[in-house]
């Protein structure tokens, strides 16, 4: 498996809400691509669902783009 393109590790928040509005079809996206990623409990942001973290830093509605730095 390759890391993200900044070789920081990617976290998806898979609390309900974050995996019922994207945060299941981001891991599944990663997973397609063969990128490591770890899931995690919710984050309790779940207002900016779906949410994610790459390294350290939270990514607030997260997309692909975001996850990846495209």
């Amino acid at each position: 498996m390759q890391l993200s393109k900044n070789k920081k590790i990617i976290s998806i928040c898979h609390g309900q809400n974050c995996r019922d509005v994207g945060g299941k079809v981001l891991a599944e996206k990663l997973t397609d691509l063969g990128i490591a990623f770890e899931i995690t409990p919710c984050q309790s942001l779940c207002t900016y669902a779906p949410t994610a973290k790459v390294g350290e830093i939270a990514v607030l509605h997260a997309s692909m783009a975001k996850l990846l730095n495209e």
